[in-house]
């Protein structure tokens, strides 16, 4: 099954001194109706900037499409001024006051817990921070009504195969992220869509690099991957409370420990290497057991498509 990898992630602004400055008024585009640009699209989202890139198939198109639409981001805003992809930033508080209350407003619609299939809370964050996120979006079908059960389902049981390539990782390189993580992207955050799903637990740390944005992209298919063939399920070797309170806290030997259990692909430049797989965590001949699935033609499915089987009883949620 082809399966396609988007992003689109926020940066800040600096100015000539090197203080940030809201990116309100700096390029076209919103929300609504992002500004298209080859490769992707920019907009403004509060005071941060941020853009899209068109979905791609291979690790070499995901990261182009992110350098060529950053290099326009850039080339949009004042001279002197650049992009800051720190994962949040404090306002001065007599810059951040006069600033127009449209630039100060935050998103309001709502994440989804992929452990709980709930809506989750958000934190209280001080007036004059702000955070910037680095989602992905994973694109399998389409035309799915996001909230149907199967789909719903099939978009949970992703994204919590993700925490364990992606966020428990995360927790090694992104300590910026911890901090926006008290107000956003808690483990398990995610928002289904009608072409797949919306994996919202990373900040924007992966950008610094072309080895972590490939990193990314090629932990984004991995997951998928297993799920659909079947493979041995990390979500299913690893304790969910237990994976979501290492990605929460940034308990960094803990999620070094898991990764190097499950002989999970480390973030570039993590100098540990991971330990041979331990036979009690992963079997060499893994079969899971048939109540584990859904039955593929129990949902219609759209045309050129297939339906991933997969789901979320695995005893853990």
């Amino acid at each position: 099954m082809e399966v396609l990898v988007g992003a689109d992630p926020e940066v800040f602004v600096k100015d000539a001194s090197g203080q940030n400055v809201s990116g309100h008024g700096m390029v076209p585009g919103t929300k609504k109706k992002p500004h298209p640009v080859p490769s992707g699209a920019v907009q403004v989202d509060g005071t941060a900037l941020e853009f899209n890139i068109e979905p791609a198939k291979t690790e070499e198109e995901f990261v182009s499409r992110i350098r060529i639409v950053m290099e326009q981001l850039h080339d949009m805003i004042p001279e002197g001024h650049s992009l800051d992809t720190s994962a949040l930033v404090v306002y001065e508080q007599a810059y951040f006051d006069s600033l127009p209350k449209y630039a100060k407003r935050l998103g309001c619609m709502p994440d989804y817990d992929a452990y709980t299939g709930y809506e989750m809370c958000r934190g209280d964050a001080p007036d004059t921070l702000r955070t910037a996120a680095g989602h992905l979006h994973i694109g399998w079908t389409k035309d799915n009504k996001p909230f149907s059960g199967q789909h719903y389902q099939s978009c949970r049981t992703l994204i919590r195969e993700l925490d364990c390539h992606l966020g428990l990782a995360s927790v090694i390189f992104d300590e910026e992220g911890q901090g926006r993580r008290q107000l956003y992207g808690q483990a398990g955050a995610f928002r289904p869509k009608p072409y797949g799903v919306e994996y919202r637990v990373l900040s924007n740390s992966w950008l610094q690099s072309e080895e972590l944005m490939a990193w990314v992209y090629k932990n984004s298919v991995a997951a998928f991957t297993r799920l659909c063939e079947r493979r041995f399920y990390f979500h299913r070797a690893l304790n969910s409370d237990k994976v979501q309170e290492v990605i929460n806290t940034g308990n960094k030997k803990k999620a070094l420990e898991y990764l190097e259990e499950l002989g999970a692909e480390l973030p570039p430049g993590t100098k540990a290497k991971p330990k041979p797989k331990k036979a009690a965590l992963i079997p060499k001949k893994f079969k899971p057991r048939t109540a584990y699935y859904e039955s593929p033609g129990t949902v219609p499915t759209p045309a050129g498509t297939a339906w991933p089987t997969w789901s979320t009883n695995d005893g853990n949620t």
